[in-house]
């Protein structure tokens, strides 16, 4: 039998792939770094049997691995983002992906769960088409990390806080004590309406100083809508991502063990989590599903 011209060996062997798809989790400039640690294939993709190696162009290199169709494909990808429990594994191993390059290969651009590509040439088309964007990023990024903020608010300790900072409030306790008793009633309610307010002044106040300061010690500063979508003692009230130099995250920590005690005495409770890779800070780069 013969063997075949090397055009019809090439149809055979993109054959044999149909049924593997190429997943990107982000781009990395082409340096020592990022080439030694895809080209030593020690980092292991989002599925088990495939290690995670890159596609160069224009200085730029996605990392990707293989991965089967027959999950990845755009009918059952969105098939398994409906399916929360599997969709948890593969997200984990995404980002476990993700922290690696960030830690080991220099600065990189993260792509969401979900890019997929039919083919390399895909891929190289997403880096062609965003490449000065995805230049500007990685420079951006370059020797900075991400650091997330959450602020939570306890009621009844930031009402508690207000009353104590508010001019209005401690002049109308006055005239409360001073007034006669029907007066005095027409009074408290008005203040009572007015603690509402006050509150709310003062949590925003509170929660704009901590993120003024905390964006003074860093490069940029993204904030995330809250959304509260069942009744919660404790609310989270703020949602903030800073990105850090990294040769100054001594000093944002301190930044921000210098906010605690004057944020638990207005009733605020602060959760401080990173590094992470700079994930809030490049959204706008996407990839896409099936590529050709």
């Amino acid at each position: 039998m013969e063997a075949g011209t090397p055009r019809q060996s090439a149809a055979r062997s993109a054959a044999t792939k149909r049924d593997e798809l190429l997943y990107v989790y982000g781009v990395l400039l082409a340096g020592p770094s990022s080439k030694d640690v895809l080209a030593g294939r020690n980092v292991l993709g989002i599925v088990p049997f495939a290690s995670v190696t890159g596609i160069n162009h224009a200085g730029l290199i996605a990392a990707t691995s293989l991965v089967p169709a027959a999950v990845f494909d755009e009918e059952p990808l969105n098939a398994l983002t409906a399916d929360l429990p599997k969709l948890a594994e593969y997200a984990v191993r995404h980002e476990a992906v993700v922290r690696t390059l960030f830690e080991q290969a220099g600065p990189i651009v993260p792509l969401g769960f979900g890019a997929v590509y039919r083919s390399p040439e895909g891929v190289r088309a997403m880096l062609e088409g965003q490449e000065s964007e995805l230049h500007a990023l990685l420079e951006k990024v370059a020797d900075r990390e991400e650091w997330g903020l959450k602020a939570y608010a306890d009621p009844a300790r930031v009402w508690r806080a207000a009353e104590q900072n508010s001019a209005v409030l401690r002049e109308l306790a006055v005239e409360i004590e001073r007034s006669a008793p029907g007066k005095a009633y027409l009074l408290r309610r008005r203040r009572e309406s007015l603690l509402a307010t006050e509150a709310s002044g003062f949590l925003d106040e509170e929660l704009s100083g901590a993120a003024r300061e905390l964006g003074a010690a860093s490069v940029d500063v993204q904030q995330d809508a809250v959304v509260s979508e069942t009744p919660d003692p404790h609310p989270l009230v703020a949602k903030l991502a800073f990105l850090v130099d990294r040769d100054h995250r001594e000093a944002f920590g301190a930044v921000f063990a210098g906010l605690l005690d004057r944020a638990q005495t207005a009733g605020l409770d602060l959760e401080l989590s990173g590094p992470w890779p700079p994930y809030s800070f490049v959204r706008k780069v996407e990839g896409q599903r099936g590529a050709a």
